[in-house]
């Protein structure tokens, strides 16, 4: 059998309500809409950490240039680029054709200078025993000695070019002035040396420095022996421990910002020129108030936060928010440890209005 339901009828239903419960179905309704669901949380205490972060380099603690430190023409290169090196190893060879002949030609004059001298020196005895005698006048005794000097200060001379010639002989062996690795040849055989000229750009694996820029603001904040924590591309998941040991004094032009340094033992095989992921400590809070991010409400008059007392009453708190952490924001004024305060649904309150609390 079917109804069919008209408009009459349904009048009829409502005319028979009774006037008490219309009115309290009517209560019962605007009572539901002033009511706005949250949820709730708790403010509570707990160790905050201010950490400053950055993405920098990897640079080598000592990497010398290499230059040739005497002319001619290259000879032999022995070492290319990636080799590990020895400090004192021979890294080329300039030609040392023309430094042996200067050499032979130092060590000669000496000798010729030697022989000089001897015969001043007895020429000096003679004329010195002649004068005793009164036989020559002192005259020429005096002409004997400054012969003898003079010859005596020649051989000095000879002397330090002979040194001056070994010590360039020398330098046609180019080596290396500490244990690390080849990390640029700029040179090839047969070309012509200059003084000065680079050869090769050496890096020290034993240690590395990392360079991490920061913005000029945390100049205010960041210190040298701050926890350093740091870990690279190539190592995810591998964190190694440090401390800052040092700030440029300069603030980069360019990029305005300011570098902290530090040097450690590279025991983990990292690779200069790579990029480190780099965060430093900068404050410590043992008993920071922190609550739900959502918690916090912007609204023309500042950042609130409501509580919610035991009726159930939201009241707008006027706090002033910190650190945000991993979904938290530390309150450092406002609230008190322990309170509770409307989570979500916190965007929808006013001062005084009804919650209902929602699990």
């Amino acid at each position: 059998m079917t109804y069919r339901i008209t408009g009459a009828l349904v009048m009829g239903l409502l005319l028979m309500l009774t006037p008490a419960a219309a009115a309290g179905w009517k209560e019962a309704t605007a009572d539901e809409r002033q009511r706005v669901p949250v949820t709730i949380a708790r403010v509570e205490a707990r160790v905050v950490e201010d950490w400053r972060a950055s993405v920098g380099q990897l640079e080598a603690q000592a990497d010398p240039l290499v230059s040739a430190e005497v002319a001619g023409r290259l000879k032999e290169v022995l070492a290319r680029e990636g080799d590990v090196v020895k400090a004192g190893q021979v890294l080329a060879r300039i030609d040392d054709a023309d430094y042996l002949l200067a050499r032979d030609a130092a060590r000669a004059d000496i000798e010729r200078i030697r022989a000089l001298l001897k015969a001043a020196g007895l020429r000096l005895k003679r004329v010195q025993r002649l004068v005793k005698r009164g036989i020559a006048p002192t005259s020429q005794l005096d002409d004997a000695r400054a012969r003898h000097d003079s010859l005596r200060a020649q051989l000095a001379a000879a002397r330090v070019r002979l040194a001056q010639a070994e010590r360039n002989l020398e330098k046609t062996r180019v080596i290396s002035p500490v244990d690390g690795r080849v990390s640029r040849r700029m040179v090839s055989p047969g070309d012509l040396m200059a003084a000065g000229k680079p050869m090769f750009r050496l890096s020290a694996p034993g240690y590395v420095k990392v360079r991490l820029p920061f913005p000029e603001r945390d100049l205010a904040v960041i210190r040298t022996g701050q926890p350093l924590e740091l870990s690279t591309p190539a190592m995810p998941g591998k964190v190694v421990r440090a401390t800052v040991q040092k700030i440029s004094p300069d603030i980069d032009p360019a990029s305005r910002a300011i570098h902290v340094l530090a040097v450690l033992r590279n025991e983990h095989g990292w690779r200069i020129g790579g990029s480190v992921d780099g965060r430093v400590l900068v404050a410590r809070r043992d008993h920071a108030l922190v609550v739900p991010e959502q918690a916090v409400v912007l609204r023309p008059g500042g950042h609130v936060v409501f509580t919610v007392d035991d009726g159930d009453i939201a009241r707008m708190r006027k706090v002033r928010p910190g650190l945000k952490l991993d979904g938290l924001v530390e309150i450092l004024d406002g609230l008190k440890e322990g309170e509770r305060i409307a989570a979500d649904g916190a965007g929808f309150l006013s001062d005084g209005v009804a919650v209902e609390v929602r699990p």
